[in-house]
């Protein structure tokens, strides 16, 4: 039966094999694989493919991140736009002044953060995505149970 060369050499690129154990598997002579992958430079493709396929990864892995970030900013935003509209009830409803003045101030954090600027300094900040996610959390219950920060 004749060898499909094309099948063991993409078997040994996208694999961690040895040549040795690529010998084994498709019980070919290993000095007939060895000069198969000098000749076709099978360890060089190995590793372009690596590169490749890490690159790939990366990117598909940022892009979802900078999807989850932007969704995120979206609900941050969206919520300091709602604690404004409370405020508003409460001015209406003459709430005392210190109250609404520390939840306006705690929307307007969530709200910085929200467009990557650090609400002590102005300046931009970047943001780990789950430990913003639980300090907005903690944020928004503080202002509604009505405590300052």
């Amino acid at each position: 039966m004749k060898t499909d060369w094309a099948l063991v050499k993409t078997a040994f690129i996208t694999s961690n094999k040895t040549l040795v154990e690529m010998a084994a598997d498709f019980k070919l002579d290993l000095d007939t694989v060895r000069r198969h992958a000098a000749k076709e430079k099978w360890t060089e493709q190995r590793g372009l493919w690596r590169v490749t396929t890490t690159k790939q990864a990366t990117e598909k892995r940022s892009t979802e991140m900078a999807t989850d970030i932007a969704q995120f900013d979206s609900d941050s935003l969206k919520l300091a736009r709602a604690g404004y509209g409370l405020l508003a009830e409460d001015i209406k409803a003459r709430k005392p002044a210190k109250d609404i003045a520390v939840a306006l101030a705690n929307f307007q954090k969530v709200g910085k953060l929200a467009l990557g600027e650090n609400p002590e300094t102005d300046k931009p900040v970047q943001v780990n995505i789950s430990v913003a996610s639980e300090k907005a959390k903690k944020l928004t219950e503080d202002v509604i149970q009505g405590k300052g920060t």
